[in-house]
């Protein structure tokens, strides 16, 4: 049994008693004990989530540090983390969504891997929750990444009208064939756009960049964000580019997401895929941040190296 320590940097999450009782039992059940059960996430000053951040880290009773949920202003305590502590006593960090800023900033600031995978709230849904430990645990144990042809094809919850339906997952696609290894950086887009000139943005240079997306997030809002990268020369030295799946509800389609990648990759060579799980998706597949892939579109596979 490993316990898991829940951090909250972000702004306050409604989450009811009973799908946090929902999501401790799950866990429970895949040998990962929630040590700090009663985990409040009420209004803090962004020195305070930080503050109780470094002291769970702390703690030699916690195996692996999980993030809530995500929010909206975690690169506002990113200044008040002890990331000499963290570099010489690691542990595994794990969340998505916003906690993308305290994920990269511990790998540019420590060179230590973080873990882009589910947030407490991913096994609180009632849905999803097997196939996402089972790649949380994998990912943690170095284990193969396991987007092969033959194990991609899963059922995926997307957000239409309003309330979940399933539809069947169309599996990874190609926007433009290659083979590249390079190290893995992984965000979401909004929170990678508040780190821009500031010490905890990545160096993309030779990277594979893997990007995402809130399911809440409009096809206006990923363009503009997408300008913003490629006028501040984020794209220049990338190695290869990865999307995951968006959900219907934003409006982005497989049309515009294409007619962008035209627009802003078109001209460049190198390789590019889109439509995985990870992120704002279901199921969820865990990443690594700063840990060396090799992306082979001629044979729709993306492994660790």
């Amino acid at each position: 049994m490993e316990n898991v320590g829940l951090f909250y940097l972000g702004d306050p999450s409604s989450l009811s008693q009973e799908r946090v009782q929902l999501g401790i039992d799950f866990l429970r059940r895949h040998d990962l004990e929630i040590f700090n059960q009663d985990i409040i996430t009420s209004e803090l000053s962004a020195q305070q989530k930080a503050e109780n951040f470094n002291n769970l880290y702390r703690n030699p009773r916690v195996d692996i540090m999980m993030s809530f949920w995500g929010g909206r202003d975690t690169n506002a305590s990113l200044n008040y983390i002890d990331y000499d502590y963290i570099k010489n006593n690691p542990k595994p960090i794990v969340g998505y969504s916003d906690t993308s800023a305290i994920l990269l900033a511990v790998n540019k600031l420590t060179s230590l891997n973080t873990f882009y995978g589910p947030s407490f709230v991913s096994f609180t849904k009632g849905f999803g929750e097997d196939f996402c430990v089972k790649s949380l645990l994998a990912t943690l144990r170095r284990e193969t990444l396991f987007w092969k042809p033959d194990k991609i094809n899963l059922d995926a919850k997307c957000y239409l009208n309003n309330r979940l339906e399933i539809e069947s997952n169309r599996c990874m696609k190609v926007f433009k064939h290659g083979q590249v290894q390079g190290v893995g950086v992984v965000s979401c887009i909004s929170t990678l756009s508040a780190l821009i000139g500031t010490s905890y943005f990545p160096d993309f240079e030779n990277k594979i960049l893997f990007l995402e997306q809130s399911d809440t997030s409009r096809f206006s809002g990923l363009k503009r964000y997408m300008a913003q990268f490629d006028q501040t020369g984020c794209f220049d030295n990338i190695s290869g580019l990865v999307f995951s799946k968006f959900a219907s509800n934003g409006g982005i389609t497989e049309h515009n997401l294409l007619d962008m990648l035209d627009l802003y990759f078109g001209h460049r060579e190198i390789p590019i895929i889109y439509n995985l799980d990870f992120g704002h998706t279901d199921p969820i597949s865990t990443l690594t941040i700063g840990r060396q892939y090799r992306l082979d579109t001629n044979n729709l596979t993306l492994e660790y190296v």
